[in-house]
């Protein structure tokens, strides 16, 4: 409810090698499966096979939220905005932006996620194609205790989607 996957994207999948541990998409590890029908007749569910415990089973509930361009963006995709926040605080702008995001969204860092605009830990990386198409966010995956999920110092894992080009990218950013 509220989000749509690009395209004719119904279901994605995401597999992940703790042993090879890649960082980006040229990396070896990664899989994402991306399926353009829903006919869900045809499932079925294998037994996990022995010995594969890396992630705690986590239930996941959905909800509709706010994400916002981050600090970055800001500087380079909206400079009206940087100017006008630099206006009001020449100081300090970003504070003044950052409290906003997180009065709006309740949150300010980090977090999964489905679309919207990526939280980056250090710079932004979105995947753009030799033409200049802008890949979508598909998932963000943050850090989580519950699962067991630690990418790298605390990092998360962006995972992207041209849709221009069916390309899928993988990032990941540690702290």
């Amino acid at each position: 409810p509220g989000f749509a996957l690009p395209g004719n994207v119904k279901l994605v999948q995401f597999y992940f090698d703790f042993e090879e541990f890649p960082y980006e998409t040229n990396g070896d590890g990664w899989l994402l499966k991306i399926y353009e029908r829903d006919d869900w007749s045809n499932i079925t569910y294998n037994k996990k096979p022995e010995g594969l415990n890396e992630c705690k089973y986590c239930e996941i509930k959905f909800e509709n939220g706010l994400s916002l361009p981050d600090v970055q963006a800001i500087d380079d995709e909206h400079n009206d905005i940087a100017r006008l926040l630099d206006i009001v605080d020449p100081d300090d702008p970003y504070e003044i932006y950052n409290g906003i995001v997180h009065q709006l969204t309740g949150y300010g860092s980090g977090g999964h996620q489905l679309g919207g605009y990526p939280y980056w830990i250090q710079s932004d990386e979105t995947p753009a194609d030799e033409n200049g198409n802008v890949s979508q966010l598909l998932l963000q995956i943050d850090s989580d205790d519950n699962a067991g999920l630690m990418w790298g110092d605390s990092g998360i894992l962006y995972l992207y989607y041209n849709t221009q080009t069916g390309k899928v990218d993988y990032i990941m950013q540690c702290c």
